[in-house]
């Protein structure tokens, strides 16, 4: 439903922390951001030259599609990865190895006598079952260990294998024992560079096809996988990453990205970072971010938290007892924009702050601030509009769809004229809204259909702003059973009642001053159907014990902020057994409007209005506005 009420001055239009488990050491793992190669020669057993090592080849990958590849999750946590075109990538790989530059080998030739000619021919079509008919020989063969013309070496490890299995593998294998290096012409290669639990994966994995990621090897294969070229297990390292994303590991998971220049997943890990600040900022990992990441973050326009959270997460990032971190805050403060920040929390809480205070060139940034708000103030206009947030158009007649409108628009009471002021946030578009103001700003209480979750947004009209604010405390409140009211600068959060377990109740005040939520004491007796206002400094709350409103007396309870109590008041019943109701306190006394269940009276037909884009009346809801010569919104 809509919801109104008034508002004035509107303006006219190097971090590689645990990740999902312990960090493990990686030789030689440091590459440069521009090219991608490895500082300090990971492999110089090799002998090959700086630039020609296999992977500082820019070799293009073949296209990869979300079909190719198999995710399960065991119940351990860990990601099973299945490549399900390896067959055919091996077959291929073998007949260009044969056809150029290898020839015929012990362990082609026995396929070839074991019926599989046709993927060695050039020209030849092979299908699928061919190819796996081809990998499940060589497999075999391997068990057996039979054919195995090669021996890879790693630490105290030695480990035989197919050298024209492991070339149409990797393009790195392949440079290596078919180019011009001392490999090429040896029955064993050195690998120095990783460990050798994750070497003896990887060979498993270049004759099955599968491997398992986890927590403890995923660091580890990640970095193999750049060495050897393994696109497909870059990803599924990259897929197992990204399922384990959460407030403790996402800032590392974003750096270790980023280190690999695997983009997609640095981007993920960054709007998880952005989504949930206040949640990360508190973490270890956010404190070993660099004074260039702080700025991006602060800066970028996806970070859609108001500057009183950003604040915050800059002076958890910024410790008191780090002097070189100190020096960066007036940077910081610039960058964030201190002028959009609320005047009452730059006030109590920014000027406050011991680490502000200590830093003249902060309290120059604070100033500043403080000049803006003052400038911007004087030059907005006062007066007084009706705020209309979101709402219903088009169900007004029975099977008439009805559309939900995305807008907030304004009714100017003098000139009875409408205007939209600005939409809804995409991600609160289509929400049951909750809707309050003060102090010239418009509050909402966002809460989606999945599980009761909610989200607590702020429109600032002198700036035009909309900005996330820290979510209530209770997350699981039921829609359409809260209600936001305004009383002595704090935005109080009342409702869920009711008998379903799985929603709990929610009272809470939200404090602008402070940018925090504070939980109140539960109301006396658990209603439903509630209505609130607040009159004469008080918070009313109004509701039905039971399931039948037409048999139950109406509950009237009051809270009194000054003691933070509630009492029950003594009212006559209120007429007509009405079942819900709108409530809006003026001057001293409280008045209640019917919104539902409500008949409608036979002396006042219902208000008609033709909609020409429907090619239809409909009854108009807001029949006030006809009855009064109201211009409408067109919603």
């Amino acid at each position: 439903m809509a919801a109104y009420f008034q508002a004035e001055n509107v303006v006219d239009p190097s971090l590689l922390g645990a990740l999902v488990g312990p960090m493990l050491s990686v030789s030689g793992g440091q590459r440069s951001r521009q090219t991608g190669e490895a500082m300090g020669a990971p492999c110089p057993h090799l002998g090959i030259p700086l630039g020609q090592r296999p992977w500082a080849q820019d070799t293009p990958a073949a296209p990869f599609t979300s079909t190719d590849v198999e995710y399960v999750d065991d119940e351990g946590g860990n990601l099973q990865f299945t490549d399900k075109v390896h067959s055919r990538t091996l077959a291929e790989g073998l007949r260009r190895l044969v056809n150029t530059k290898a020839g015929p080998s012990d362990l082609t030739c026995h396929l070839t006598e074991r019926g599989c000619a046709k993927v060695f021919q050039s020209n030849s079509l092979i299908y699928d079952f061919e190819c796996e008919d081809v990998f499940k020989k060589i497999r075999n063969l391997r068990l057996a260990g039979k054919f195995c013309d090669l021996t890879v070496k790693v630490g105290k490890l030695d480990i035989p294998c197919h050298r024209m299995v492991l070339a149409a593998f990797s393009n790195y294998f392949e440079l290596m024992l078919f180019g011009d290096f001392v490999e090429s012409k040896n029955d064993y290669i050195w690998l120095r560079d990783v460990s050798a639990p994750v070497v003896n994966e990887i060979m498993d994995y270049a004759y099955s096809g599968e491997i398992t990621i986890t927590s403890k090897n995923v660091e580890t294969l990640m970095h193999a996988s750049s060495i050897f070229q393994l696109a497909p297990l870059a990803k599924a390292c990259c897929e197992f990453l990204r399922r384990q994303l959460d407030v403790e590991n996402s800032v590392g998971i974003m750096k270790f990205a980023d280190l690999y220049t695997r983009k997609k997943l640095a981007d993920e890990a960054r709007a998880y970072v952005l989504e949930n600040l206040p949640q990360v900022s508190c973490s270890e990992d956010f404190q070993q971010l660099s004074l260039e990441d702080m700025e991006s973050i602060v800066t970028d326009r996806a970070c859609r938290w108001g500057r009183e959270t950003v604040f915050e997460a800059v002076m958890k990032w910024v410790r008191p007892d780090d002097t070189g971190l100190r020096e960066h805050l007036p940077r910081l403060l610039k960058k964030m924009k201190l002028r959009l920040i609320n005047e009452g929390y730059l006030e109590n809480t920014v000027k406050t702050s011991a680490v502000v205070l200590r830093s003249k060139e902060a309290m120059e940034e604070v100033g500043r601030a403080e000049n803006e708000i003052s400038e911007r103030k004087k030059k907005t206009f006062s007066t007084q509009v009706v705020v209309q947030v979101g709402g219903i158009s088009g169900g007004e007649q029975p099977g008439c769809q009805s559309d939900k409108v995305s807008h907030v628009d304004v009714l100017e009471p003098d000139s009875k004229c409408w205007a939209i002021i600005s939409s809804l946030p995409d991600r609160i578009k289509y929400c049951h809204h909750a809707v309050s103001a003060w102090d010239n700003d418009i509050y909402i209480l966002a809460v989606f259909d999945e599980k009761g979750r909610s989200e607590f947004w702020r429109f600032a009209t002198q700036t035009n702003m909309w900005y996330r604010l820290p979510d209530p405390l209770l997350q699981r409140v039921r829609q359409g059973r809260v209600r936001l009211e305004t009383l002595n600068g704090r935005v109080y959060a009342i409702g869920g009642m009711t008998e379903v377990s799985s929603f709990e109740d929610c009272f809470e005040a939200y404090d602008p001053c402070a940018n925090s939520w504070k939980k109140l004491p539960r109301i006396l007796k658990s209603v439903r159907k509630i209505a609130t206002a607040v009159c004469s400094g008080k918070l009313f709350v109004f509701g039905y014990q039971g399931d039948d409103p037409q048999e139950r007396e109406m509950e009237v309870q009051c809270y009194d902020p000054g003691n933070e109590t509630w009492d029950v008041e003594s009212v006559s019943s209120y007429h007509g057994g009405k079942r819900q109701y709108q409530a809006i306190g003026l001057g001293r006394k409280i008045y209640m409007m019917p919104i539902l269940g409500s008949p409608r009276p036979k002396e006042q037909p219902p208000a008609v209005r033709h909609d020409d884009a429907r090619g239809r009346d409909y009854h108009h809801r807001r029949e006030g506005h006809l009855r009064g010569g109201v211009p409408d919104s067109g919603f």
